[in-house]
């Protein structure tokens, strides 16, 4: 599997992060074994789909960008950028209608065509403060 098909898998795998209608095709992206790393603790594929159902239950009107994809070997690098409504509970907050935006940066490995990890880093700082912050 050449560098260009890496970067497609993990093209399809961040859009299907956003479509929670979608499971069982990020399910098929996601290799046995497969682990996401975050801040907050390591998931298997399950937990992730899972806590990506509570995302979407919290926000809607969901716009990504890919805003950097690069890659070496089995490593494919995506940095995007994401706005979206706040319109349920996230993080003990209720629903303020507010538009917010974040963005973050994840490093995927790609192997025999599906993800068999992934390292996360997103800017939830500035998504908290823009949830917090006083109405105007």
């Amino acid at each position: 599997m050449d560098l260009d098909e890496r970067k497609t898998i993990v093209r399809r795998c961040v859009g299907l992060w956003y479509d929670t209608a979608r499971t069982d095709e990020l399910r098929a992206l996601l290799a046995p074994g497969y682990v996401h790393h975050s801040p907050n603790g390591d998931l298997d594929a399950e937990q992730l789909i899972e806590q990506l159902g509570y995302l979407g239950s919290a926000f809607s009107d969901v716009e990504y960008r890919i805003v950097h994809l690069t890659g070496e070997g089995d490593t494919i690098a995506a940095f995007v950028d994401v706005d979206m409504t706040h319109t349920g509970d996230f993080a003990g907050i209720a629903a303020t209608g507010r538009q917010v935006s974040t963005s973050g940066g994840t490093f995927f490995c790609v192997a025999e065509g599906a993800v068999a990890e992934d390292w996360d880093a997103w800017n939830l700082l500035s998504l908290m403060r823009q949830l917090q912050a006083p109405s105007s």
